[in-house]
C-alpha cells in the first residue's frame, strides 16, 4: 500500500520548527517534556504527522511494535504541547492533523468499510460556469476552454430542471444526506431558481452553506435575503480592499465598485441577522492570496473585523491555475501572518483559519502531497454537476479537472431506478491518480490510507496517538 509523505511545498524546504518564533517556542516544549530517547518519535509525530506506522518505523529504525510502545508513553507528557501546536497559526499541517482526528474517529465508530461511514455531506454545483467575473485563480479563468461540453459531452440541453433537482434533494435526504454546500460551476446567485432551490433543501432539515462571489447581491437583496438567511453558513469570496484593486483581481468585469458593493451586501446581512436576533448564517470571508494581492492579508482581516463577520479565511492557489509566489511574495506572506497573529484573538471575531498550504509556501515548509493509491473522498463528500452526474469530489465536477471517465451515476437515473446511494458511489473505483486535488481531498485520503496500513499491523484507528492526544 503506497503512503502518504510530504513533499517540497513551491518555496525552498525548511523545517517547520525555524518557521517563526512561536513554533521554536513549541519545539523547546516538546524538548523539555519528552525523555530523550524518544525525542525522535516525538518530532516525527508532528514534523510527519500522516506518515503510516511502517514507514515511520523504517525511518526511526525502531521496530512498529516498539513505535506503538513508545506513543503509550508519549501521551501524558505530550497532550498540552500537541494542543497548543495543532492550535498555532504556523503550525503547517493543523488542518491536516484534524482533519486525521475526524476519519479515524469516523473509521473507529464505522468500521474500515467505507460504504459503511454513511454519507452525510454533498456538494451541489448549479450553473454552466456562469460569472459576471474572470479571477485569474478561478477554475473557469480560462472560459470555453474547459467547458462541460468539451468534458462531459453536456451541453444546456442536458441540465437538470427545477423539478428534478428537487427530486434529487429528495433522494439525498431519503439516503441520510444532512449537509449540503452550494458552490462551483460558476457564481450560485446566477441561477435563476436559487432561492426555490434554497428552500427547498432547507425545508428538509438540511444544513446548507453558500459559497459566492456576491456578484450583483446588493441589486437583489431583498429578492435573496429571505432564503439566505435561513442557511447555516455563507462564505463571500472576496480577494482585495478597493474597488481598483479588487476589479483588476476579477480581470476588469463586473461593477466599477465591486469592493463597496460586497460590503455593503455583507453589512446588510449583519444588521438583518441582529435585527432578528439570530446567530445563523454565519458569515464570512474567503481570501485567496496569489501573486498580486499578498499585500491584503491584513487589510482582509480588518475589513472582516469593521463588518462584524464571524469568520476570516484565508487560503492560497489550491490547484495552481496562478503563478508561484516570488522570493518578495512569501517575505510579505510571512509578516502579514505574524501581524495577523498579534491582531487575531480566539476570544472575539472574527475567527481567523490559515490554509496548511498557504503557511507551508509562505515559511517554505514542507507540504502534504498524495502518495495513496485509493480515492476515499467519493464517502465523504461527492459533489453533483449541474447536469445531475454525481461526481467523486468537487474537483471532479468541474470541467477543467473532471471528465465522463469519473462519473459514478446518472442523478436521473438512480431517482427514476431507486438505488442507494451506497450503490451509486461503489459502483466505480476512484484512483488517487487525479491531475490536481483539493488539499481536503488530499488529506482525507492520506489519512485513511494511514488507518488502513496501521490497523494492518495491530494498530487499530481508535488507538491512533493523534486521536487520543487531541479528543
Amino acid at each position: 500500500m503506497a503512503v502518504a509523505r510530504l513533499g517540497a511545498s513551491r518555496a525552498v524546504n525548511r523545517s517547520i520548527w525555524t518557521t517563526c518564533p512561536s513554533m521554536r517556542v513549541h519545539h523547546t516544549m516538546i524538548v523539555n517534556a519528552v525523555p530523550t530517547e524518544l525525542l525522535p518519535v516525538a518530532l516525527a509525530l508532528f514534523e510527519q504527522p500522516l506518515e503510516d506506522l511502517r514507514t515511520q518505523s523504517t525511518r526511526l529504525e525502531m521496530s512498529p511494535d516498539r513505535l506503538i510502545e513508545a506513543h503509550e508513553v508519549l501521551i501524558p507528557v505530550l497532550t498540552a504541547s500537541a494542543e497548543n501546536l495543532v492550535d498555532d497559526l504556523f503550525y503547517p499541517y493543523s488542518h491536516a492533523v484534524r482533519k486525521f482526528v475526524t476519519v479515524s474517529g469516523l473509521v473507529a465508530r464505522q468500521g474500515m468499510d467505507p460504504s459503511r461511514w454513511g454519507l452525510s455531506t454533498v456538494e451541489l454545483h448549479l450553473t454552466l460556469g456562469t460569472c459576471g467575473f474572470r479571477c485569474q485563480m478561478c477554475l473557469w479563468s480560462d472560459g470555453a476552454a474547459n467547458a462541460y461540453t468539451t468534458s462531459f459531452g453536456m451541453d444546456r440541453s442536458d441540465l437538470l430542471s427545477p423539478e428534478e433537482w428537487v427530486g434529487l434533494f429528495d433522494w439525498l435526504q431519503a439516503n441520510g444526506v444532512k449537509n449540503v454546500v452550494v458552490s462551483g460551476g460558476g457564481e450560485p446567485l446566477l441561477h435563476p431558481f436559487l432561492s426555490m432551490m434554497l428552500d427547498e433543501l432547507c425545508d428538509r432539515g438540511m444544513a446548507v452553506d453558500l459559497y459566492t462571489t456576491g456578484s450583483g447581491l446588493i441589486e437583489k437583496y431583498h429578492q435573496f435575503a429571505g432564503s439566505l438567511q435561513r442557511l447555516r453558513r455563507i462564505r463571500f469570496s472576496v480577494h482585495a480592499v478597493g474597488n481598483a484593486k479588487y476589479r483588476s483581481l476579477l480581470g476588469g468585469r463586473g461593477r466599477h465598485t465591486p469592493f463597496d458593493d460586497i460590503c455593503q451586501a455583507m453589512s446588510s446581512f449583519v444588521s438583518d441577522r441582529k435585527e432578528s436576533l439570530s446567530r445563523t448564517p454565519t458569515l464570512g470571508i474567503g481570501f485567496l492570496a496569489q501573486a498580486g494581492n499578498v499585500d491584503q492579508l491584513v487589510r482582509i482581516f480588518d475589513v472582516g473585523r469593521a463588518l462584524g463577520l464571524d469568520f476570516v479565511d484565508l487560503r492560497t492557489d489550491e490547484v495552481e491555475t496562478t503563478i508561484a509566489y516570488s522570493n518578495d511574495d512569501r517575505l510579505q506572506l510571512q509578516n502579514a501572518l505574524l501581524e495577523l497573529c498579534r491582531r487575531h484573538s480566539h476570544s472575539a471575531p472574527p475567527a481567523l483559519d490559515v490554509s496548511d498550504k498557504l503557511v507551508a509556501q509562505a515559511f517554505g515548509c514542507p507540504e502534504l502531497v498524495r502518495g495513496g493509491t485509493k480515492c476515499f473522498v467519493k464517502y465523504l463528500r461527492p459533489a453533483v454537476t449541474p447536469h445531475g452526474l454525481l461526481q467523486p469530489c468537487d474537483l471532479a465536477a468541474e470541467p477543467r479537472f473532471g471528465n465522463a471517465n469519473l462519473t459514478l451515476a446518472s442523478i436521473r437515473e438512480l431517482a427514476l431506478s431507486g438505488r442507494s446511494i451506497t450503490d451509486a458511489l461503489n459502483s466505480r473505483r476512484i484512483n488517487d491518480s487525479c491531475k490536481q486535488c483539493m488539499p481536503n481531498s488530499r488529506t482525507i485520503n492520506a489519512a485513511v490510507t494511514k488507518i488502513l496500513a496501521d490497523a494492518e499491523l495491530g494498530l487499530p484507528a481508535g488507538r491512533q496517538i493523534l486521536r487520543r492526544l487531541l479528543t
